[in-house]
C-alpha cells in the first residue's frame, strides 16, 4: 500500500534524476543491518542510482518494528536491480 503510493508519486526516479531536472538535493537517511544500525545518507552523491521510492521505503524501516526493505537502483541499462552498499 504505501509502497504503491510512493513509487506512484515518484515513479522510477534517481536521486540523481530529481538533481539533474530540478537542481534539488534531497536527502534520505536509512539504517543498515549490516552496519549495525549505523546510518547511511542517500542523495545524488553517495548514491545517485538508488530509486527514491526504495530509500523512502527503507527510510520507514525500523529495527523491531517495521521489516526492512531492500534499496534499489536503475543500472546503465535501464533496469532496476538490488543495490548492497
Amino acid at each position: 500500500m504505501l509502497k504503491n503510493f510512493i513509487r506512484d508519486q515518484t515513479r522510477d526516479l534517481t536521486f540523481k534524476d530529481v538533481y539533474e531536472k530540478n537542481g534539488w538535493i534531497l536527502n534520505i537517511t536509512v539504517t543498515d543491518k549490516k552496519l549495525e544500525n549505523e546510518q547511511l545518507l542517500l542523495n545524488y552523491i553517495t548514491a545517485p542510482d538508488v530509486l527514491i521510492w526504495s530509500a523512502c521505503m527503507a527510510s520507514c524501516s525500523i529495527p523491531d518494528v517495521f521489516l526492512e526493505q531492500e534499496l534499489y537502483i536503475r543500472n546503465s541499462k535501464g533496469l532496476i536491480e538490488n543495490y548492497h552498499p
